[in-house]
């Protein structure tokens, strides 16, 4: 329990007497915020409740004219206004007050007091003082940033401007707290509006440029992976832009995955497991993330650069047989036939006579209802799992599973739903190896970790992930080794708290490959050394930690990365393929 107690006064009293009256003569109410804390649980919570109190009082004293409502765009986050009421409950609890002392203590019974104080006149020179050296601040990130801006470094000057905005926050919220105990003259006034940074970002916004540099228009087979990364180069004026992020999107919208630009302006997607790989053209948007505003959208936009990959049709065929738990034998017909279309999808054709059974069993449980405008209209959503076995002479060949989500009007069509949306990705290469006759007999599980970055700039980062990522596709096409999952290998690591340090290390990777149940893993690592591509690999053992093999590989030109990764890749063929 615990009671505050605040009052400020300048008459002379005995020891102690500020305990019941909250008045101390030394310290007058024009000269000090004061304030008294009370607590049965310590003197400790009772110094914590009088500084407290002394916060109260300053916000109290705040006046409301002084609480400047302030519009923004902001380049770390989406655009929003303060209210009056919210900057005021934010200088309440922000703790920015500084300066505040506990000068006396009592105890009577279990009740313990404190006695703290705050000088109005070093808190009045300490704000201005703050305010001073964050306008110092503001004119130097403004200056700047007109400077990278004129120098077409619109990366950097987007930066500047985006710590001028901080500044300008924070001026605004020592002005507030200084208008507590004095007033907020011309000394503090703020030299640059919302509106002039506003502008010069508009003015970066529409310089920008956005261009494809490779990946688009490929072709491949139903369960392969595009070889060449979705790349594109963002420049203003002519120079590269580098560390803006560019997000990568599927045809439903729906983020794909994202990357900051690198020195040079690159950003490149490899779709890896995220591959859509049923038969058909796929198209996905690579497109600028810059907080804006509404009549900015548009420009913004205007910049996005579509790709797209044609999956070709070169249809297998199996028996496909589709068994569903007991609650949905009502269904069956439906579901058979849903299913029979997703596997269309991936080439792989219904034929009764064919040697291989392809059976695929669904079960689903309800999630939850979407009410319509009507009860009529509720909807039921569902959570499908879908298990693929393919089979010869009774013998399983292929074994795994995927999940989907759907809604429907009833539990039966929220099931179809779902079935429809299953997403098989580069699985389906398991099974079309068996029954298009591609199968190359047994293959090693190998598990693929991002490279270390060995440049001497951290803007180099890019180029180890995109080497990394290259090889995983490499691999996958290859068709010579089972590749775990990029997502399953970072669930791993996530659930036993691996890789904390950013940096993966062998016996960390061991650990993540043993639990996938890969038989090898790769690292390695890719840099920029002497203005030269270095990159090297290796091959270990995940069971005994013994280094298999070891590739290298080096160039000078950046924009041909995969022709390193498929020299890696060959010699990791050449080396380890059973």
């Amino acid at each position: 329990m615990q009671w505050t107690i605040l009052i400020a006064v300048g008459m002379t009293f005995a020891a102690n007497e500020w305990v019941s009256s909250g008045k101390h003569p030394a310290y007058p109410v024009d000269l000090y915020f004061v304030g008294v804390g009370l607590s049965e649980r310590g003197m400790d919570a009772a110094k914590q409740s009088a500084m407290v109190e002394v916060k109260k009082q300053i916000s109290v004293k705040v006046n409301a004219t002084t609480l400047d409502e302030m519009s923004s765009f902001s380049i770390n986050g989406a655009e929003k206004s303060a209210s009056k009421s919210e900057s005021r409950a934010m200088l309440t609890t922000s703790g920015d007050v500084q300066g505040i002392q506990v000068v006396e203590t009592a105890q009577q019974g279990k009740l313990f007091y404190a006695l703290a104080i705050l000088d109005k006149n070093n808190f009045i020179s300490n704000t201005k003082a703050k305010i001073q050296e964050l306008k110092k601040d503001l004119a130097t990130q403004m200056t700047g940033a007109k400077a990278d801006i004129a120098a077409g470094k619109i990366g950097l000057g987007m930066k500047k401007l985006s710590a001028a905005k901080r500044d300008i926050t924070d001026i605004y919220e020592q002005r507030t707290l200084l208008s507590a105990a004095a007033a907020v003259g011309e000394a503090e006034a703020v030299p640059v509006s919302q509106n002039d940074i506003a502008a010069l970002y508009e003015q970066c916004v529409a310089s920008i440029k956005v261009e494809k540099a490779a990946g688009d228009n490929q072709e491949l087979a139903v369960g392969m992976v595009p070889e060449a990364p979705f790349a594109v180069t963002v420049t203003a004026q002519g120079t590269p832009v580098s560390g803006v992020l560019m997000e990568l999107r599927d045809e439903n919208n729906k983020l794909v995955m994202d990357k900051f630009t690198d020195e040079a302006g690159n950003a490149a997607f490899s779709l890896g497991e995220n591959v859509n790989s049923a038969v058909g053209t796929h198209k996905y948007t690579a497109m600028l993330k810059l907080p804006v505003n509404t009549s900015l959208q548009k420009t913004l936009a205007s910049t996005n650069q579509t790709f797209s990959y044609a999956v070709k049709s070169n249809p297998c065929y199996a028996n496909i047989q589709v068994k569903v738990a007991d609650e949905l034998k009502g269904d069956l017909a439906d579901l058979t036939d849903k299913a029979v279309k997703l596997m269309g999808k991936y080439d792989v054709q219904m034929d009764t006579a064919a040697d291989y059974v392809l059976q695929l069993g669904v079960s689903a449980k309800e999630t939850g209802n979407v009410t319509g405008l009507s009860e009529s209209r509720t909807f039921v959503k569902t959570d499908v799992t879908m298990v693929f076995g393919l089979l010869e002479n009774g013998k399983s060949l292929v074994s795994f599973q995927k999940t989907g989500k759907g809604t429907g009007s009833t539990f039966g069509k929220s099931v179809a739903t779902a079935v429809s949306n299953v997403g098989i990705k580069s699985d389906i290469k398991l099974i079309l190896e068996k029954i298009c006759g591609t199968a190359t007999g047994p293959k090693q599980k190998i598990a693929v970790f991002p490279f270390k970055n060995m440049s001497a700039y951290a803007d180099w980062y890019n180029l180890a992930e995109s080497m990394s990522d290259m090889i995983i596709t490499k691999l996958i096409n290859s068709r010579k080794f089972d590749v775990v999952e990029r997502s399953q290998i970072n669930k791993i690591m996530e659930e036993k708290s691996l890789g904390q340090s950013g940096i993966v290390e062998q016996n960390e990777a061991m650990q993540a490959a043993q639990l996938a149940g890969a038989e090898l893993l790769l690292i390695g690592s890719a840099g920029v050394v002497g203005g030269k591509i270095e990159v090297d690999a290796r091959i270990i053992d995940a069971a005994k930690g013994t280094a298999l093999c070891a590739m290298s590989s080096s160039g000078f030109d950046v924009t041909n990365l995969r022709a390193l990764a498929d020299d890696v890749v060959s010699k990791i063929k050449v080396n380890q393929t059973k």
